[in-house]
């Protein structure tokens, strides 16, 4: 699923990967999200079963170039990070929405 980019050789385009690092990548999820100059992406990958999230930011001056460090979780990992994201951090409210269908997390009911 993607959002803010075209396909998924726009995501690497974006991040500048080389086509050497692509290897084993298989992205999950990725969406950008721009204002004015500004912008703020996510990234969820696996690469040999393993998870990974990128999550990247720039002002006006740059793009998400040589941003693409994913950092390794487990699922459960994974779905505590997304839930304790903050309300404005928009891209990851998008990953943790994905997430929630694609590994069926059940949703916490209040009260």
């Amino acid at each position: 699923m993607l959002e803010g980019f075209k396909s998924v050789e726009d995501v690497f385009k974006e991040y500048e990967i080389h086509e050497d690092e692509m290897y084993g990548i298989e992205i999950l999820a990725a969406c950008y999200f721009q204002a004015s100059y500004e912008g703020s992406s996510a990234v969820l990958y696996k690469k040999h079963d393993q998870l990974y999230l990128v999550h990247a930011g720039h002002c006006s001056c740059y793009g998400l170039g040589g941003q693409f460090e994913g950092k390794p979780f487990t699922e459960e990992e994974l779905k505590t990070h997304l839930e304790e994201a903050d309300e404005w951090e928009e891209e990851l409210k998008w990953i943790h929405n994905f997430c929630k269908d694609y590994f069926k997390w059940q949703v916490s009911s209040v009260g």
